[in-house]
């Protein structure tokens, strides 16, 4: 992407990296990884989640790092569907709520975020959220199960 910006539908990924300097990947769809459990799928640029709330489906044995800054619509948030690995890195700025429902996502880094704090993070029963190095703050934590 370099330096710039583009708007997709939904995002299929079974290996590869999306990367740039400044441009920002905006999502029309939810996002679907499915790797060989060898191959990473990545983003290693901006990702604005775009105007509505997305599915990240991970799949089982799968992971998907993103490191560039996360944002959204006000209000914006995700679901971590399915049973893979959703790291992200970025001093995130959306303001909807982080949900895992299945898998685990793990914040990494001295500057990531789960979202603005206002809105919180839900992990359902079975999920797991792992902080790595990361300073959480004024975030509402949900625990289930």
């Amino acid at each position: 992407m370099g330096t710039s910006s583009d708007v997709i539908g939904a995002l299929e990924m079974t290996g590869g990296q999306i990367s740039g300097t400044s441009g920002i990947l905006t999502l029309g769809g939810d996002v679907h990884v499915a790797t060989d459990g060898q191959d990473l799928a990545s983003i290693g640029c901006g990702l604005s989640l775009g105007a509505q709330n997305r599915n990240i489906d991970v799949a089982a044995d799968s992971h998907f790092p993103v490191s560039g800054v996360i944002s959204g619509a006000p209000g914006v948030g995700f679901v971590k569907k399915v049973g893979g690995l959703f790291e992200i890195w970025g001093a995130n700025t959306f303001s909807g709520t982080s949900t895992v429902q299945a898998g685990e996502l793990l914040t990494y880094g001295a500057d990531v975020t789960l979202g603005t704090a206002g809105a919180g993070t839900s992990v359902f029963q079975g999920a797991k959220l792992t902080l790595s190095w990361a300073n959480i703050t004024g975030e509402t934590l949900l625990l289930n199960g």
